[in-house]
C-alpha cells in the first residue's frame, strides 16, 4: 500500500491546528473543554452532508481555533456556485477519505472484485489478491472565508435563522443510552467494571476496563469522555486493532498511544453532543505533543486516522449513528451543490481505518 507526497501539506495543516489547540490548554490544570460539543451543530458541507470522525474532529477544532461563525465548510467551486469568491490570502482546509480497490497478487492490476466480496473470501483465497488503499483529498473553506455574505446575503439570513433556532440540547440522548444499555448488558468488546474508586485504566493483559461509576463525577457528562478514552485503549487490542500497546507509563510510545485514546474520546464525544476534556494525567504530555507534531506532522496525521478507527468501532459495535446536521435543501435549491465525493467527500468504514493504517506503518508515532 502507499499514498502519494501530498500527505505532507496535509499532515502540516493538521499539525498547524492541533498544535494551536493545544497551546489553549493550560498545562498547569485548566480544565476547559477543548471540544465544545453541541449535537444539532456539526462540521457539515454547505450540501447538506456532515463531516464524520477524524475529518469533523479536524473541522471543528479549525472552526474553534478560528473562530468561525458556523462550521460550515464549501469548495471553491462551490463557492463560485453561490456567485462569491474564496478570500484572497485565505488557505484551505484538506478533507481526505479512502477508496479502496482489489487488485491481482501477482500482476497489481486493478480486478472487478469488490472489497465486500474480497473480505468473504477464504484465507486460501485472498492470498491471490491484494486490497489496496488509496488516499484522495479535497480542499474545503470555512463559510467565513469568502465574500458570500456580501455576494448573497439572503443565504447569510437563513442561515442565522437556521443555527438560532437549531434546538440546543446538552447530549444527543438516542445516542448516550446506548451507551448506558452497553454497560447494563456488558456488550463491550471487553469487560467494563464500575468502581467507587478514582482510577480509570485498560488493563491489557486482562483485558478488561476499570473507570469510575458516574456518581464519582461532579458532572455526569465527563464519566462519558472517560469511558470513552478506555474504550478506545481496549480498541487497539491484538484482533481489533492491533496497535503497539506495550509502552510503559511515562515513554513516548505511552504518550503516543494516550492521544489516539484523546483524540477518540474527543471524537466520540462530538458524535454523542457531550464537551470533551484532555484527562488531567495527560496535561503533562501537551507541550511534548506539540513539539513532536510540529517537528513531525505525520504524526498527528497518523494518530486522527488511528482514533477515526477507534471511534468507528465504537460506533458499529453499540450502533452510535452519527449526527445528520441541520438540513441546507432550501439554501441549495437554484444552486448545484453535488453531495458526491466532488463536495463532501465519503467516509471510511471500520475496515478502510484498519487498512490505512498500514499506510502509516513507517511512520512511527513515537520517538
Amino acid at each position: 500500500m502507499g499514498i502519494s507526497g501530498s500527505i505532507d501539506p496535509i499532515a502540516r495543516k493538521y499539525a498547524d491546528i492541533f498544535v494551536a489547540k493545544f497551546s489553549e490548554i493550560d498545562a498547569n490544570g485548566w480544565q476547559k473543554p477543548w471540544i465544545c460539543a453541541r449535537p444539532d451543530i456539526v462540521p457539515q458541507n454547505i450540501s447538506g452532508r456532515p463531516y464524520k470522525n477524524g475529518n469533523a474532529l479536524f473541522l471543528m477544532l479549525a472552526a474553534s481555533v478560528k473562530q468561525y461563525r458556523y462550521p460550515l465548510f464549501l469548495t471553491y467551486n462551490q463557492a463560485k456556485n453561490f456567485g462569491a469568491n474564496v478570500r484572497k490570502g485565505e488557505t484551505s482546509y484538506p478533507v481526505v477519505y479512502y477508496a479502496e480497490s482489489v487488485c491481482d497478487a501477482e500482476t497489481g492490476h486493478k480486478t472487478d472484485i469488490t472489497p465486500e466480496e474480497y473480505r468473504l473470501m477464504d484465507k486460501e483465497e485472498k492470498q491471490q489478491y491484494k486490497l489496496k488503499c488509496q488516499m484522495i483529498k479535497n480542499n474545503v473553506f470555512n463559510l467565513d472565508q469568502t465574500n458570500i455574505a456580501e455576494a448573497r446575503p439572503d443565504i447569510i439570513r437563513k442561515l442565522d435563522k437556521k443555527y438560532c433556532s437549531a434546538e440546543e440540547k446538552t447530549i444527543r440522548d438516542t445516542e448516550v443510552l446506548k451507551v448506558d444499555k452497553m454497560l447494563q448488558e456488558q456488550t463491550w468488546l471487553c469487560q467494563i467494571k464500575l468502581s467507587e474508586g478514582d482510577s480509570a485504566y485498560y488493563s491489557i493483559s486482562k483485558d478488561f476496563i476499570e473507570v469510575p461509576a458516574k456518581t464519582r463525577f461532579p458532572d455526569q457528562r465527563y464519566f462519558y469522555g472517560t469511558l470513552y478514552h478506555e474504550m478506545a485503549h481496549s480498541t487497539g487490542a491484538p484482533g481489533r486493532l492491533d496497535r503497539d500497546l506495550t509502552g510503559g507509563f511515562g515513554s513516548k510510545l505511552y504518550a503516543g498511544e494516550e492521544l489516539v485514546a484523546e483524540l477518540s474520546s474527543a471524537i466520540m464525544s462530538c458524535i454523542t453532543g457531550l464537551d470533551s476534556t484532555i484527562k488531567e494525567e495527560n496535561l503533562q504530555y501537551l507541550k511534548n505533543w506539540s513539539e513532536v507534531i510540529t517537528d513531525d506532522p505525520k504524526i498527528i496525521f497518523s494518530a486522527v486516522a488511528k482514533a477515526s478507527a477507534a471511534a468507528n468501532m465504537i460506533c458499529r459495535e453499540l450502533k452510535i449513528e452519527q449526527a445528520q446536521g441541520i438540513d441546507m435543501t432550501d439554501l441549495t435549491e437554484d444552486v448545484n451543490v453535488s453531495k458526491n465525493m466532488y463536495s463532501a467527500l465519503a467516509d471510511m468504514s471500520v475496515e478502510q481505518q484498519a487498512a490505512q493504517e498500514n499506510l502509516y506503518s513507517g511512520v512511527s508515532m513515537h520517538r
